[in-house]
């Protein structure tokens, strides 16, 4: 379990931080990939539901802005029409934001282990030669 130091210098669970902090139909993910950090945000909805006209979410402007002048404006992201288990129940993200911050520390530290993967796979090749393996 992951744990967050708070101003009083105790440990508290990192879900007790965020558990009450959001909303249930909003899903929060932090990752790292490809020496980013990466934050995911998704607004859901019940994989039955329909959402009603005019509905506002949230996030979008676009959406905001499109049933002002009276257009429906379909979803653009990657996971359109795909249904989801979240949280025991059959979700679809209505809306999803993603941000990618690159960290120098991370990228030095990708490069250090793409280097030492490199030295790691020339010394086993090394050591296939001198047992006299064939591959």
């Amino acid at each position: 379990m992951l744990y967050f130091l708070s101003e009083h210098n105790s440990l508290i669970p990192i879900a007790q931080v965020f558990e009450s902090a959001f909303p249930r139909n909003l899903s929060f993910q932090m990752s790292i990939a490809d020496a980013a950090l990466v934050l995911e945000v998704r607004t859901l909805e019940a994989a039955g539901a329909t959402a009603p006209a005019g509905s506002l979410s949230g996030f979008g402007f676009r959406e905001r802005f499109s049933l002002a002048i009276g257009a429906s404006a379909a979803p653009s992201h990657d996971e359109v029409g795909q249904i989801y288990h979240y949280q025991g129940h059959e979700v679809r993200v209505r809306e999803k934001l993603r941000v990618e911050s690159i960290d120098p520390s991370l990228l030095a530290v990708m490069a250090k282990l793409s280097a030492l993967e490199h030295s790691t796979a020339m010394s086993r090749r090394a050591l296939d030669i001198v047992m006299g393996k064939d591959d």
